[in-house]
C-alpha cells in the first residue's frame, strides 16, 4: 500500500510542480513524450522502485518510454 500511495505523490506532484492542470497534460502522442521522470540523486530505494514502475505502466498505457534521470 505504501508503494501505491508513493507512486500517486510522484504523479500528483510532478503534475503540480509544473503547474499543468491535470486535464490539460498529455502525457505522450504518436508514442512520444516530452516527459520525463525526475529522481532525487539521494533518493531511497523505493523512490527508485517507484519510479521505475511508474516508467513502466506509462509506457504499457501510452507505447511511449518516458525517460527516468536523476534530479539534480
Amino acid at each position: 500500500m505504501k508503494f501505491w500511495r508513493a507512486l500517486a505523490a510522484v504523479v500528483v506532484l510532478t503534475m503540480m510542480a509544473g503547474g499543468i492542470a491535470m486535464a490539460q497534460v498529455v502525457l505522450a502522442k504518436d508514442s512520444k513524450s516530452l516527459y520525463r521522470i525526475v529522481v532525487p540523486q539521494k533518493a531511497i530505494p523505493s523512490e527508485r522502485y517507484a519510479a521505475e514502475e511508474l516508467q513502466r505502466y506509462l509506457e504499457r498505457i501510452s507505447g511511449a518510454q518516458i525517460a527516468n534521470r536523476d534530479g539534480q
